[in-house]
């Protein structure tokens, strides 16, 4: 079966995420955009005004940590973290950065090497891979004042996958 190509309309504009996420601000700014579990065990409900000012903030966050145009930034969350995991994502990406999220069941040895390849230079992560981060750490700076904990006290992507 062949499928014929349509070309988009002429009227169409090409917009980045971000744009379409300014626009649905502006015209839509108390509709509901994102709902998702947060690192505290509850839920996180933000319209899209609150989700744009949201991932701004948490760009300026990110910017005054240190992370800049093309640094690559690995991000160790499981989906219980999924609000955070969105602003920090987007934030990152707002400004430039590479988003690289790893894989929460790799072992030290599998993130290490994910983290490596990918030339990452700074590290967030939820607060249950504290142990996992100390190991990472282990006579090794890499990520030296460049770790951020996530949690209830506290390109665009590369993605590692398996069975692509």
């Amino acid at each position: 079966m062949t499928t014929a190509h349509q070309p988009l309309p002429q009227n169409v504009e090409w917009r980045t995420p971000f744009d379409l996420l300014r626009r649905n601000a502006t015209l839509y700014p108390n509709k509901l955009a994102l709902v998702a579990a947060n690192a505290d065990g509850g839920e996180t409900r933000l319209s899209y005004a609150a989700l744009s000012f949201a991932i701004d903030k948490a760009a300026d966050a990110l910017r005054n940590r240190g992370l800049r145009p093309d640094d690559h930034l690995a991000i160790l969350m499981t989906n219980h973290a999924a609000a955070e995991y969105v602003l920090i994502a987007w934030g990152a990406m707002r400004l430039g950065a590479v988003v690289v999220p790893l894989n929460a069941r790799f072992a030290v040895p599998e993130l290490r090497a994910a983290i490596e390849d990918m030339d990452c230079g700074f590290l967030i992560h939820e607060s249950g891979f504290d142990t996992t981060v100390a190991a990472l750490n282990k006579g090794d700076d890499r990520f030296a004042g460049r770790t951020i904990r996530v949690g209830a006290d506290g390109d665009w992507a590369a993605v590692y996958a398996a069975g692509i």
